[in-house]
């Protein structure tokens, strides 16, 4: 009997400690749920601001692309001139010239459009050319092989297309 009671005695003392560590484990339990749950809160904070800066991100970029894309249209109109040559009856039948002068509301279509950055040279092949536009002459000059006047050739572009971004010239072939 004395033996049982002394286990007995261990026994309750080992269900004592394991109570006391049960109790401790339920508090760090309760501890960390309530850590956990904290962290859900900021966790969901978190990604509320991501998805808000990623919607300020993707406005910005769409910003971003319309003003690219208005930047490369008004670059294009403002690099972008026409041009024409033509006998004086085929200028006057396109309604470009009338009685050697160009017309205030001359027919606009019937011009070959170019990139003034990237246009250097109209090919002539005539034996005489006349500018009824206004343009710098310093800015341009003439090729000209024997007889033949080849091509007008530019030489400062800004310059050239400064008084007008039409050109007009009258050619004899």
């Amino acid at each position: 009997m004395k033996n049982s009671g002394l286990k007995l005695a261990e026994f309750q003392k080992l269900i004592d400690h394991l109570k006391q560590d049960v109790a401790e484990k339920d508090s760090t339990l309760l501890s960390l749920r309530d850590r956990l749950g904290k962290m859900d809160i900021m966790m969901a904070s978190a990604n509320q601001k991501i998805d808000t800066l990623n919607m300020t991100v993707q406005n910005q970029g769409q910003q971003i692309s319309n003003q690219t894309q208005v930047i490369n249209t008004q670059t294009t109109a403002l690099n972008t001139a026409y041009y024409i040559l033509g006998t004086s009856k085929e200028l006057k039948k396109d309604n470009i010239i009338k009685g050697g002068k160009l017309l205030p509301d001359f027919n606009k279509s019937v011009f070959t459009k170019v990139d003034i950055r990237n246009t250097k040279e109209i090919p002539l092949d005539s034996k005489s050319v006349k500018l009824d536009t206004n343009h710098p002459p310093s800015s341009f000059k003439y090729v000209i092989e024997g007889k033949t006047i080849k091509s007008l050739e530019v030489l400062n572009e800004q310059a050239f297309w400064s008084t007008s971004k039409y050109l007009v010239m009258e050619v004899n072939k």
